[in-house]
């Protein structure tokens, strides 16, 4: 046989290794080799579901029989898996190194166009594509019959899903580790191309250095954004769906869209995420496949899935289980998700694709937003949800400012309760509380995105008077200002003081009552105080 080469891969600067498989069949052979097996059952909607593609012993033993012979500087030791149009080995690479590989190639039988371009698009997608977290083509080429195979990184790596389960991670290294998972597919997307078929088993997780690593595998329904793969470049068939419907968009099961951009992705990674976190599918696959492809298609487009938190307390015993998995209790889980966590999967799982996550990035700047109590893209954008999560993430910082708006309060409302009539007093005291709670703890919406201090909320206090905020409640803002002056000062700002001591001086000079409320020798006290720091 002539081996060719065909993406210019030197096999001697690579070193890591990575199994691959196409569908439930694939991990079946592949879980049996490490004693793993899927978490859910996962078939191809394009292919026949009895046999799943699967041959007899005696015919793999012969392939192998004859593989060994027909791919120069190859060993093949035995068969990892097999899908529709492809069988996995795990083969030793001779030379220039000697490692353990996995080498796809097409099925004898199996070498109609259609199925040939898909096998030739797989190749090339996987040697555009070069990130940690994305199996890597070592080599490619054809046997002596013909057939095009390519090899790749093999590890003993598990699902996903069920990496997670068996490590009972928590909610939020479950996180990071879908984190890894976004910055892959966005790596693969600014390669123009969508992968189509993401779900737990085209996601290995393997242990590297202590630390778990995901891989991505099978592109081989992937589609390129930019330009053809081939130039056998495949379309979706009558009556074929090219993934797997649980983890399908809806413009990708609605077969007459050809519309289809990275976004179908995100719905994908919306579902993995829901699994994740509630260990269950949006919608049951019994039910979803029950009516054959047009049931599919019209629940994926047309049904909305229930909350994740909502699935969770219909599961009875089961969502225990689920819950300890993540190392906390149902009510704690369901809790955990009913306050925002599950808007994220929502939102990239909705139907429209224009109201998902923009890119995959997108959603794991949502993901890193959770992680770090920032305001979610997918939450709702009132100011009070903003200034909760601001509270939330500055809880030092807030507890100065709480000291020091009752600083204001109640300095304010006790110097009227002993200058004022009640009356007066309690209207005064009234809108002294509106200003503060309504216009000066907006300042979250003013100063986010940079590191706020003590003195931000008090240039928010002094930013809101100079724009008039008690312009017609003089004795107000006279109140408000000599405070505020005092305050300023005491905490070492004594040029800032100093506009709003003057102002109290002018206020008071304007209204003889002035003097009820406060002392015009202490305003001059403080005033060249202020002057001479």
């Amino acid at each position: 046989m002539a081996k060719q080469p065909i993406f210019g891969k030197d096999p001697e600067k690579i070193s890591r290794l990575l199994s691959i498989g196409e569908d439930e069949g694939d991990l079946n052979e592949v879980q049996g080799n490490v004693g793993d097996a899927p978490m859910i059952s996962e078939v191809r909607a394009d292919k026949q579901v009895t046999g799943h593609g699967r041959g007899s012993s005696a015919s793999r033993d012969e392939v192998v029989e004859r593989l060994h012979t027909s791919v120069e500087g190859y060993r093949i030791i035995k068969v990892l898996g097999e899908g529709g149009m492809g069988i996995v080995y795990l083969a030793e690479q001779q030379h220039p190194v000697r490692r353990p590989v996995a080498l796809k190639i097409i099925k004898p039988g199996m070498d109609s166009k259609r199925v040939m371009a898909r096998f030739e698009a797989e190749q090339q997608t996987l040697a555009w594509l070069d990130h940690p977290n994305i199996a890597q083509v070592f080599d490619a080429g054809t046997t002596e019959a013909g057939c095009p195979f390519f090899v790749m990184e093999y590890v003993q790596g598990i699902p996903i899903t069920d990496f997670c389960d068996r490590r009972k991670l928590s909610i939020q290294d479950r996180l990071h580790l879908f984190l890894a998972l976004c910055q892959a597919i966005q790596h693969a997307h600014q390669k123009g191309i969508i992968h189509r078929d993401i779900k737990p088993s085209n996601i290995l997780v393997e242990e590297q250095d202590g630390h778990p690593t995901p891989k991505i595998i099978d592109f081989g329904v992937a589609k390129a954004m930019v330009e053809p793969l081939t130039e056998r470049t495949f379309t979706t068939e009558d009556s074929q769906l090219l993934g797997t419907p649980e983890y399908m968009s809806p413009e990708q099961a609605d077969m007459a869209n050809k519309d289809i951009d990275t976004r179908s992705d995100v719905y994908s990674l919306g579902v993995l995420l829901y699994v994740l976190l509630t260990g269950v599918l949006p919608f049951a696959p019994q039910t979803l496949r029950e009516s054959g492809i047009e049931n599919i298609r019209k629940t994926i487009r047309e049904t909305d899935p229930k909350t994740p938190s909502t699935r969770l307390t219909k599961l009875g015993d089961e969502a225990m289980v689920i819950a300890q998995n993540r190392r906390t209790e149902i009510n704690a889980l369901v809790r955990h998700l009913r306050k925002e966590l599950e808007w994220i999967p929502l939102k990239a799982m909705r139907k429209e694709c224009s109201e998902r996550y923009r890119s995959a990035s997108e959603l794991a700047d949502d993901i890193e937003n959770y992680l770090t109590n920032k305001p979610l893209i997918a939450g709702p954008p009132r100011t009070t949800y903003r200034l909760k999560k601001f509270v939330r993430r500055h809880k030092p910082l807030v507890a100065g400012f709480v000291a020091v708006l009752a600083i204001l309060i109640v300095g304010i409302i006790v110097s009227s309760v002993f200058a004022l009539q009640a009356r007066r007093q309690a209207q005064r005291s009234d809108a002294i509380v509106d200003f503060l709670t309504n216009d000066v703890l907006g300042f979250a919406k003013e100063i986010k995105g940079r590191d706020a201090t003590a003195i931000d909320l008090l240039d928010e206090v002094a930013r809101k008077l100079d724009a008039g905020v008690l312009k017609d409640q003089s004795l107000t803002e006279l109140l408000v200002r000599y405070r505020l002056g005092n305050l300023i000062k005491e905490l070492g700002y004594s040029q800032k003081a100093i506009p709003h001591l003057e102002r109290v001086r002018e206020i008071h000079m304007e209204h003889p009552g002035a003097e009820e409320l406060v002392s015009f020798h202490l305003i001059m006290n403080y005033l060249g105080l202020a002057y001479s720091k």
